[in-house]
């Protein structure tokens, strides 16, 4: 089974990147991981030797994204999988630091973003602090 990694950058950059170096772990039907591997710079990477009529799990994990899984039906021959992991663009830090006087904080906010987003990614939430 091939399994290709994408998110936002696939759809909105003219160069279409796929996910490298997005860490798969593949279960088997009773749950256990039986297989893993990296995608390769072009984002995919194959699981091979997989039974046929069996249902596999794959989980997906990269840096700056968030986790996803998905389920499969192996049912003889290449399989081809393309698993989306949706990017973090923008992460806001809060952190409340305590004052002398009672009652009173200070509140910090921080805010990492990435430079260059061609995809839709700001939203709040919550929508109310």
């Amino acid at each position: 089974m091939q399994v290709s990694v994408v998110d936002e950058y696939t759809t909105y950059s003219p160069m279409q990147p796929r996910v490298a170096s997005a860490r798969l772990l593949l279960r088997g039907p009773g749950g256990a991981i039986i297989a893993q591997g990296l995608t390769n710079s072009s984002g995919l990477f194959t699981f091979s030797n997989l039974t046929a009529g069996y249902t596999y799990s794959v989980d997906a994990l990269s840096s700056n994204h968030s986790a996803t899984s998905r389920t499969v039906a192996i049912t003889g021959g290449m399989r081809h999988l393309r698993i989306f992991l949706a990017r973090t663009a923008v992460r806001t830090t809060f952190s409340v630091v305590p004052t002398t006087f009672q009652d009173a904080v200070q509140l910090t906010v921080n805010v990492n973003f990435a430079t260059f987003v061609p995809m839709p990614v700001i939203r709040m939430e919550p929508a109310l602090v």
